[in-house]
């Protein structure tokens, strides 16, 4: 199920990039919806919202729903959740 939410997800973001956003927005729903539980996919949709400029602004709400999930769990935020974080602050702060 991540593998095919991780290809939504790539196939969104290219569409974003070339400028199809609809078709980009649509993309995200479906890679998200694959794995609505997985914190990885979460993580991975917002690194690519940033990059392809397809809603980036939501992309804190991936992360914060990946650390979510990880914390419903009884994990406590992963690294990689941080860095994503930390990620997605620093493109905030670059606009």
């Amino acid at each position: 199920m991540e593998a095919r939410a991780r290809v939504e997800l790539l196939r969104a973001a290219e569409a974003g990039a070339a400028g199809r956003l609809e078709e980009a927005r649509a993309g995200f729903a479906r890679g998200l919806a694959r794995a609505p539980l997985s914190p990885s996919v979460q993580r991975s949709a917002a690194y690519l919202r940033i990059r392809s400029g397809v809603d980036p602004e939501r992309a804190e709400e991936d992360v914060d729903r990946a650390i979510g999930l990880e914390a419903r769990r009884g994990d406590s935020s992963s690294p990689e959740s941080r860095r994503a974080l930390a990620f997605v602050e620093a493109q905030r702060k670059r606009k």
